[in-house]
């Protein structure tokens, strides 16, 4: 089964650079495994390489990666096995200096290769050699596509990595995940209980705030007669209450005779 993928190795940017620039942070190691669908993953190639796995054919090429190549360079690949797209692009200080493209069913012709911008010196030679192994395969009727394999091991010239060869030894993925917020120091949200009594709300009233996994716990409370928000019933407050009544008893004015019965 043929993947659909695109990936992107960039040079002279730190992982942990990169992952914060991107929003995204470990989740969990699968050693030289394929990611599996829907999935990022990082892993390091020799040469100071920093390589992306990316679930989408765009991904790879999309601005946060691109932006990467600030101050350095990049490579990137989009992978169509099921009709053999193939294209790969490089980058310097965060712009796109070359792009190689195969689309043989846009083209409607297994010898396409669409070339934009100066690639890497060593292009027309991988061309020339393809163009003339296709040839000797029956050109358009042969069973193979062996033009496809250019944008690749143009790319693999410069970074060491192609998905269906040998990888450097070494090459291990880590699984990546969208990054969670990192609350500021003093930020922390109170526990449900303390923002449902009011009592972080008299500290903060910014953290009284009920959501929506609170709502079934608040309904059960509210049906049993508990009074949401009421401070706490202590005996100084409770002195405090009765001192600020009017003398007489609490809720007649002063002076006001007692009802007979």
């Amino acid at each position: 089964m043929g993947i659909s993928n695109s990936w992107f190795a960039v040079r002279g940017c730190a992982r942990d650079a990169a992952l914060t620039q991107l929003g995204l942070e470990a989740d969990f190691e699968i050693g030289d495994d394929w990611p599996p669908g829907g999935r990022f993953a990082v892993g390091d190639l020799p040469g100071g390489w920093l390589l992306f796995i990316a679930p989408d054919l765009e991904d790879a090429f999309s601005d946060r990666f691109v932006a990467l190549s600030a101050g350095g360079e990049a490579v990137a690949c989009a992978i169509e096995e099921h009709v053999m797209y193939q294209e790969a692009r490089g980058y310097r200080d965060g712009a796109e200096v070359w792009r190689v493209v195969h689309d043989p069913d846009k083209a409607a012709s297994l010898f396409h290769l669409d070339v934009t911008g100066a690639p890497p010196a060593n292009f027309e030679a991988m061309r020339a050699k393809a163009l003339a192994k296709q040839k000797a395969e029956g050109g358009e009727d042969a069973g193979v596509d062996l033009i496809s394999d250019v944008p690749l091991d143009l790319a693999k010239s410069i970074c060491g990595f192609k998905h269906d060869s040998q990888w450097p030894k070494g090459l291990s993925f880590t699984i990546l995940r969208r990054a969670r917020p990192v609350r500021p120091e003093g930020g922390a949200r109170s526990g449900f209980f303390a923002r449902l009594f009011g009592l972080a709300s008299r500290r903060d009233p910014s953290t009284m705030r009920v959501t929506g996994g609170d709502i079934p716990l608040l309904l059960t409370l509210c049906s049993c007669g508990v009074r949401v928000g009421a401070e706490p019933r202590t005996r100084a407050g409770a002195a405090t209450r009765r001192a600020s009544l009017p003398r007489g008893g609490a809720g007649r004015g002063a002076g006001q005779a007692r009802p007979r019965p």
